[in-house]
């Protein structure tokens, strides 16, 4: 499959039951789902070929209650142009957009990129502008 997705469920002030959360679970357009119970709360985990269209309505919807859920998807290049990962958190029901990240797990030009900062090492260029370009990629701030 193309993308793997783990929501992290902290219980709040209400905590949740097993069946909500396997409610919850069974609506998620994911295969191979596993549900476990944690010291902190609950994890759903699965497979899907692309990003399941109610996930961050349902994570929303769990973190209701004091809870946080946090949603982390990692995806392949079978079905997107780059891979990548991306966390996504709720709490009380509210997107929390400054927890979000997105990395990409390695830039397209990695093998270009590290043979452009060995050159730089033997004295074959730019160090600075090499190992610049190389760390960019893989945070995904390249200009």
């Amino acid at each position: 499959m193309g993308q793997y997705t783990v929501l992290t469920i902290t219980t709040g002030t209400k905590p949740l039951t097993e069946k909500k959360v396997t409610k919850a679970a069974d609506t998620l357009e994911i295969h191979d789902t596993e549900i476990y119970e944690t010291d902190a709360g609950w994890t759903i985990a699965g497979h899907s070929k692309y990003q399941p269209d109610n996930l961050h309505t349902i994570a929303a919807r769990l973190s209701r209650h004091g809870a946080t859920v946090t949603v982390s998807e990692e995806w392949d290049t079978r079905d997107a142009d780059t891979p990548g990962t991306t966390t996504t958190t709720y709490r009380n029901g509210e997107h929390q957009p400054q927890h979000d990240q997105e990395t990409h797990l390695a830039p397209a030009d990695l093998h270009a990129a590290l043979a452009a900062v060995r050159n730089a090492l033997d004295g074959n260029g730019d160090l600075n502008t090499a190992s610049r370009w190389l760390v960019d990629g893989f945070d995904g701030t390249r200009p």
